[in-house]
């Protein structure tokens, strides 16, 4: 499968850093810190010293049962992506933020996360999503939301607290 129109990576960036805002500004469980951006790591870390890495969705959750899990961030260089990526990278924990919608989903076990979509992929017999970017391709597995509910927890973003980030 492949998504009908190509995405624009400037575009991505500006949608990421918008529900990074939004997200960092509504966590539940203390104030974080931004990361630089140069690390490979994460995005934030929280007052406990744990490091987050955040993927930003603005597909509103009633249009599908399913998370995008990223495999590959490019295809070509088979270069992990979402919460492979994560979790070799040494994050500790991988949110997934429905921006639309305002909710968002904590994994902490990641290990468990990552063992499980690999076995979900296997037995489930799932096919690759495509995405294409201008220059690239990121593959990845549609994830019915019901097959991690286990895994994770949910929370809600405040209405009306957000600050967006200037356009760069």
């Amino acid at each position: 499968m492949t998504w009908n129109r190509t995405f624009n990576f400037k575009t991505q960036i500006e949608v990421g850093k918008k529900g990074e805002d939004r997200f960092a500004l509504n966590y539940h469980d203390g104030k974080l810190q931004k990361l630089d951006g140069k690390s490979p790591i994460g995005d934030f870390m929280r007052p406990d010293g744990r490091i987050i890495e955040l993927k930003t969705d603005t597909y509103p959750m009633a249009r599908t049962p399913n998370y995008f899990m990223e495999f590959h961030s490019n295809q070509e260089k088979k270069t992990p992506g979402g919460p492979w990526r994560t979790f070799l990278q040494g994050a500790d924990i991988f949110v997934y933020l429905y921006t639309s919608d305002g909710v968002y989903f904590q994994f902490e076990d990641l290990q468990r996360l990552v063992h499980t979509l690999d076995e979900l992929i296997k037995k489930k017999k799932l096919k690759v999503a495509r995405v294409v970017n201008k220059t690239w391709v990121t593959t990845g597995y549609k994830i019915e939301r019901e097959w991690v509910k286990d895994l994770c927890t949910e929370h809600r973003l405040e209405e009306g607290k957000e600050v967006l980030s200037e356009p760069t």
